[in-house]
């Protein structure tokens, strides 16, 4: 009985999911808040792809290409400053392996004495 109650919101959701138009209900009467928030936040990606593709093209103009990795922000030089540190664990890593392999080894094929 509930279930039938429900079908139809159920049909309406699937809908919805299926066209991704759940930006356009406006149940609540906040729609024109989250229009105006995608707007702005795509009017600020335009404006920051624009800005990094004329400071890009300024630097490629430049005989100073070298000064451009220091106008970038932070987090798009951070991760190459670990390079050192993971090829040191892997080699360590490696050695490790390598010393638990002849162990193994070694005692799997020792052959004891006979004493008699």
């Amino acid at each position: 009985m509930q279930a039938a109650g429900e079908l139809q919101h159920m049909q309406a959701a699937l809908t919805r999911a299926t066209a991704d138009t759940y930006h356009t209900t406006d149940p609540l009467g906040h729609g024109s808040v989250l229009r105006d928030l995608q707007e702005q936040r795509a009017r600020k990606q335009e404006d920051f792809s624009n800005q990094f593709l004329s400071l890009l093209h300024q630097h490629e103009m430049s005989k100073h290409s070298n000064t451009f990795l220091a106008d970038l922000p932070e987090h798009c030089i951070v991760e190459n400053r670990n390079e050192r540190m993971m090829v040191s664990l892997g080699f360590t890593a490696m050695l490790l392996e390598l010393a638990a392999i002849y162990c193994t080894l070694s005692f799997l094929l020792h052959v004891p004495r006979k004493r008699e």
